[in-house]
Formats: structure tokens, C-alpha cells, sequence
């Protein structure tokens, strides 16, 4: 009898020794696919953890945390905000980040942090915003929830975010406020706001340094969705605000929804002109539509170069006309004012030539270039 009662306790030991280890709080990593029964949340090489936030702990320069699991928060007052150390890269393998939930990434001046294949997904919490941002954005009923899925705040070396879905974020997809010299490249990512729920997001992309500086931003190949949804108060696709153009911008090759003016994006530096080429369809393999201006005054673009003189032509004070590409011409342009006023033509470091004739005749005095 000793013998079975003892057998009965080491088979019941046993089972609980080799079940995988819960969570019990409002953050939970949860099962979602097959492909990984050992039970563990996340993995550093060899090294398993059960949660995900063991490995963001655990992490060190040169590691790779892989997702093994999705990870929620359904807790609205608990954020659960992920660490992602200098030289470390997250790597969701197609799994979820979902609820009140961020990942903040830290780079030193020289370092170098990613973000891959994860899923963001209704980025929410339990917090209002404030009355000044609330009379801002025009929520005239306030607004809760002022989660954004990914920050880089101070960034001052390189952050990657690649290969991600960003599906419905309270505030911001991604937030970033870059320092001088910092590196952003976003590339080969989805973001929608498919919910029917009213979570009203602002903006997919926003980089706004707290002053004006010189920073390398590549914004390519990207996906922006929904931007008409009418659950969503203010949804703008890019925002980039006190960057300027002294260092590499790469906004191309990106496919939009939103078709209409500069595909709702926004810029204090940038210029229409600069997202181009773009992708006619999402699944375009390249961008495969070409920039349709050659020339712009202000924010008003002209297809021929004939065009924008005529504007310029008409203005009732000083005019500055700029090229936006390479422009080659059959027959000599008049370029002339009748106001008296000056008018300057900038190449912008692009080329203007006549096809055997000569580009540009100079009608009146005052005309500059």
C-alpha cells in the first residue's frame, strides 16, 4: 500500500514539474501557433524564458530575442513597456504585441537596435488625453487612450523597425524623437487601422526632434492603409517635423491608400517630390510610378517647366521656382514677369537642358536665376 500511495505522489510530481509555467496578470503571453510546444514565452539562442519580459531582461549586445508566443495586455491602467537594449533586436516571427503595450528602443550614439517581423495590434490604454491636446486634435468628448506602439525617444545611433504590421495604435504606430546625426529606417511595413472599434489613432509615422537638426531618415517600401477610415479622428500616414535635408532622406518607394495631396503625410523640410517613385498597388514588386512634376513654387507642383513661369509670371511679389527633377526641353521657354516683381529659378541640383535649341530665354529684366 506504502508502494502505491508513494507511486501516486511522484506521477503527480512529476506532471507538475513538466507543465509549462502561467501567468495569472493582466499581461499574459499567449499560445497562438503550433509551431512551439516547449511552453516558453520568448527565446535568447538556446535559452528559453517564460515570458517575454524574462528575455528583454536577460538581453545583451549581439542578442536576438525571438518571439515564441503572442504577448497581451488587457490591463488599461498597467502599462507593460518592453526595453529593447542597445544592440539587440526583437524578432516576433510573425507573432502579436496586442493591448496596453510598447516597446521603447535605447541606442547609444553608435549603436544599432532592430525590430522585425512582430505584429502590433490594438495598442491601447486606459489613459485621457489632456484637455490641451484633446482642444488640438479637435476631440471635442476627450479621448481615451494615448498609446503608441514603438518609441525612440533621444535616439541618437540606429533604430530598424522591418518587416512589421502596425494595426491600430491609440496615438502613434511609431514615435520617435531623433537627436543630431540619429539614423531611422523603416522599411518593408504594414500599417492599417482596420478597427471598427473607436480608437482614434493620429499618426502611423511621427519623427519630431525637439529642434531642427540633421538626422538619416529611410522611410521605403512601406504600406499605409485605411487612411480614410471614419473611426479614425486624424490619421496622418508620415510626419516628420525640424529634419532637415542635409542628410540622407529617403522617402520612396512606399504604396498609399490615400491618394489625394501629399498622401496625407506632413512635413516642415520635406517635399512632396521627395516620396517619389512610388508603388501604384501594394503588392507592386517596385516603385513603379515616377514623379509627374517637374518643377514646384511654394506647395503648388507644375508639370512642365512652361507651366510654373506662367504662375510665376502672374505672382504679386518675389517668386522662387524650383526644379524637382531633370528637365529637357523641345522648345525655348519664356521665362518672364509682368508685376515687375523678381523671379528666381533654382536647379535645386537638377539639370536643364534644351533638346537642340536653347532652354530658356529671358524676356524681361529682373528675371534671376
Amino acid at each position: 500500500m506504502r508502494r502505491k500511495i508513494l507511486s501516486i505522489l511522484l506521477s503527480v510530481a512529476m506532471a507538475m514539474v513538466m507543465m509549462p509555467s502561467m501567468a495569472f496578470a493582466g499581461s499574459i503571453d499567449t499560445a497562438s501557433t503550433t509551431e512551439e510546444t516547449c511552453g516558453h514565452a520568448a527565446a535568447i539562442g538556446s535559452v528559453h524564458y517564460d515570458t517575454l519580459q524574462e528575455a528583454f531582461n536577460a538581453s545583451q549586445s549581439g542578442d536576438t530575442i525571438e518571439m515564441l508566443r503572442d504577448f497581451e495586455n488587457a490591463d488599461l491602467s498597467n502599462d507593460v513597456n518592453f526595453s529593447l537594449k542597445d544592440e539587440v533586436t526583437l524578432d516576433g516571427k510573425g507573432h502579436e504585441i496586442r493591448g496596453n503595450s510598447s516597446v521603447y528602443m535605447y541606442t547609444g550614439a553608435s549603436g544599432n537596435s532592430t525590430i522585425q517581423n512582430v505584429t502590433f495590434k490594438y495598442i491601447h490604454n486606459g489613459s485621457m488625453a489632456s484637455e490641451s491636446d484633446c482642444k488640438w486634435y479637435g476631440w471635442v468628448n476627450g479621448k481615451q487612450g494615448t498609446k503608441s506602439a514603438v518609441y525612440a525617444s533621444s535616439l541618437q545611433g540606429t533604430a530598424n523597425i522591418v518587416n512589421c504590421t502596425f494595426d491600430n495604435a491609440d496615438w502613434d504606430a511609431i514615435q520617435m524623437t531623433p537627436k543630431a546625426g540619429a539614423t531611422i529606417n523603416i522599411t518593408g511595413n504594414t500599417f492599417s487601422h482596420s478597427s471598427t472599434v473607436d480608437y482614434s489613432q493620429l499618426r502611423y509615422i511621427h519623427i519630431q526632434p525637439s529642434t531642427t537638426i540633421s538626422a538619416n531618415v529611410t522611410i521605403k517600401n512601406n504600406n499605409f492603409y485605411n487612411t480614410k477610415n471614419p473611426n479614425a479622428d486624424s490619421i496622418c500616414n508620415i510626419g516628420i517635423w525640424y529634419v532637415n535635408n542635409n542628410g540622407t532622406i529617403d522617402l520612396t518607394g512606399n504604396w498609399f491608400e490615400e491618394k489625394t495631396g501629399k498622401f496625407n503625410c506632413e512635413f516642415s523640410n520635406q517635399k512632396l517630390h521627395q516620396l517619389y517613385p512610388i508603388k501604384s498597388e501594394a503588392n507592386a514588386n517596385s516603385a513603379d510610378v515616377p514623379l509627374p512634376y517637374v518643377a514646384y513654387i511654394g506647395s503648388k507642383y507644375y508639370r512642365t517647366l512652361q507651366e510654373a513661369f506662367d504662375a510665376a509670371k502672374t505672382a504679386s511679389s518675389t517668386t522662387e521656382v524650383y526644379l524637382c527633377k531633370d528637365v529637357t526641353v523641345d522648345n525655348t521657354l519664356k521665362f518672364e514677369n509682368s508685376n515687375n516683381q523678381r523671379i528666381y529659378l533654382y536647379l535645386n541640383r537638377f539639370e536643364l537642358k534644351g533638346n537642340n535649341c536653347t532652354p530658356i530665354e529671358f524676356a524681361t529684366m529682373g528675371c534671376n536665376t
